[in-house]
């Protein structure tokens, strides 16, 4: 059985007939058909029920079908990274992803790739998470990056990538910098500077110890919450934060919350149903993030 029976199965099932098929593959239909034949003949079993116009898959059928998208896909995707290999890998990546990230994240993201891809361009545009899944999901990127729920989950596939802790920065007058951490107890008098998507999470939060938070400031830019306790100091700010992102502003202290398990996780989304471009996808490979679905 050669890779090309594999290739031919699939877009039987994708024509939906073997002459429909034969016209794509420029094969004759009475060879497609032996080839079939052939392949059930080989496996022990039938794959396909014929009609007069259409096919239709059997219980077995369905299982080839299925090992032969991942085997398709498998063969296509070694061809490509071999391809990339030899003749460098180039294209435009397009992401989408949350504003005001760290450097400290940017550099992750971005150093390694750029170093080892120099031909590639990028289009990174920056969104909330929604608009991130719309872009997304309308072609404007191929990648998004999420840090909250977002619509239309089940359209996406979901690769975990990083996750942040949800920590209190305050000024360094505040009564309560003299402490190491701080619990929910403490702080659920204190006003709040936050970002919109993080405020029903605190609000989540708070309900623990029977307490609604006291926002003062909601902002969808996190670079204005930590504005307002650097400046004003009337207030805590409540972000996500990971360990090597805590370099506090001038005057400012950063805190764990101890008593509550609180943390932001960052999830890439990529498009069910949809080839990913080999500039994604060593994007992603780059990250050590599997994206070896059958439909991508």
């Amino acid at each position: 059985m050669t890779i090309e029976t594999y290739y031919n199965f699939l877009k039987i099932v994708e024509c939906g007939s073997i002459l429909s098929a034969s016209q794509e593959l420029m094969i004759a239909q009475p060879a497609l058909s032996t080839q079939l034949k052939n392949l059930e003949n080989h496996l022990g079993v039938k794959l396909m029920e014929r009609g007069t116009k259409q096919v239709a898959l059997t219980p077995a059928g369905e299982i080839f079908y299925k090992k032969a998208q991942v085997i398709c896909s498998v063969n296509d995707s070694m061809y490509s990274e071999i391809k990339n290999y030899i003749n460098g890998t180039a294209g435009m990546l397009k992401l989408s992803m949350p504003p005001t990230n760290p450097d400290s994240l940017l550099h992750k993201l971005f150093d390694k790739f750029i170093e080892s891809h120099p031909n590639v361009t990028f289009q990174i545009t920056e969104a909330l998470s929604n608009q991130v899944a719309d872009n997304v999901l309308h072609g404007i990127s191929e990648i998004g990056m999420i840090r909250s729920p977002v619509k239309n989950l089940d359209k996406f596939h979901l690769l975990p990538y990083m996750s942040e802790e949800m920590m209190v920065l305050l000024s360094t007058s505040n009564p309560l910098s003299r402490y190491d951490s701080l619990t929910l107890e403490q702080i659920k008098n204190e006003p709040i500077a936050t970002t919109d998507v993080l405020a029903p999470m605190i609000a989540q939060a708070f309900h623990r110890v029977n307490a609604e938070p006291n926002f003062l400031i909601k902002t969808s830019n996190r670079r204005v919450a930590v504005f307002w306790i650097s400046n004003y100091k009337n207030c805590i700010c409540i972000l996500p934060c990971s360990r090597e992102d805590l370099v506090p502003e001038p005057g400012c202290k950063i805190l764990p919350i101890s008593d509550y398990d609180f943390s932001v996780g960052r999830t890439f989304i990529i498009l069910r149903n949809r080839k990913l471009s080999p500039v994604a996808r060593e994007f992603l490979n780059g990250l050590d993030i599997s994206c070896d679905f059958p439909d991508v």
